[in-house]
């Protein structure tokens, strides 16, 4: 069913908004069809179709972090060897990784200064302020772990230890070859805006997620690779990547 409106015919489930300009000579721009602005919103949503953008005008993410999930038993390049779960020192690495969004800030005071007015007696004391290192990693709003399957689990053991540290949502509502929604959703869906996001999948799907978040020419992952934190950069919506060590464990890579 239509709804008529002069010569024009539109669907009932789109709302149709005219915006009037006025011009600098005061002329209405009623008068000039060719000036007119039809803006299209979809009654099934809250917003406009096609991208949202924040209140910066950017309608994508400022940074995307891709890690894999840590190590697993069984042959590293195989998914499907040594069950659903990760080894020691997978969940060794699980448990290091909030590490890497938290900066290094030494304790500034003892006890005994803590508790100097409660304190009898004539000491003095002084505070001196230590300046500790800047987290490596920006914190991330968001994480994307892999659906487990009968075959892995891994990725949503590795981030386990930083949703509960942080309080962060997870979404692993996907699987390892849903790759590209996911990029989608993180491209294109406002809540995402100038947000940080993190995301652990397998290797194998790794260099296309990151080409469906627009890197053109993605390295490949190695399969015997757990260590490596991707950085996916934006500016003006293009990305750029950084391939960074996390330096979690020993026996990482230093670069």
């Amino acid at each position: 069913m239509s709804e008529q409106s002069g010569s024009q015919y539109y669907p009932l489930e789109t709302a149709i908004i005219v915006i009037v300009v006025t011009g600098a000579n005061g002329i209405d721009a009623r008068r000039q069809p060719e000036r007119l602005r039809v803006v299209e919103w979809d009654t099934y949503s809250e917003e406009p179709r096609g991208h949202t953008m924040s209140a910066t005008g950017s309608t994508g993410p400022s940074q995307v972090l891709i890690i894999r999930h840590g190590e697993k038993l069984g042959s590293a390049d195989n998914d499907g060897e040594g069950g659903p779960d990760l080894s020691p020192r997978g969940a060794t690495r699980a448990m290091a990784l909030p590490s890497l969004f938290v900066p290094v800030e030494p304790q500034t005071a003892c006890a005994l200064a803590a508790a100097a007015s409660s304190t009898s007696g004539s000491y003095s004391y002084s505070q001196v302020a230590i300046q500790g290192n800047s987290p490596r990693f920006p914190m991330p709003a968001f994480v994307f772990a892999t659906r487990a399957s009968h075959h892995s689990n891994r990725p949503v053991e590795t981030v386990s230890g930083l949703l509960a540290a942080f309080n962060l949502p997870l979404n692993n509502s996907h699987s390892d070859d849903d790759y590209a929604k996911v990029a989608s959703d993180i491209l294109t869906k406002s809540e995402y805006a100038e947000q940080i996001v993190l995301v652990c999948w397998h290797h194998g799907k790794i260099p296309a997620l990151a080409q469906a978040l627009g890197i053109l020419q993605p390295p490949p992952w190695p399969g015997s690779v757990f260590d490596r934190v991707w950085q996916l950069t934006y500016s003006a919506g293009t990305p750029s990547l950084s391939n960074l060590p996390q330096q979690l464990l020993y026996g990482d890579s230093a670069t």
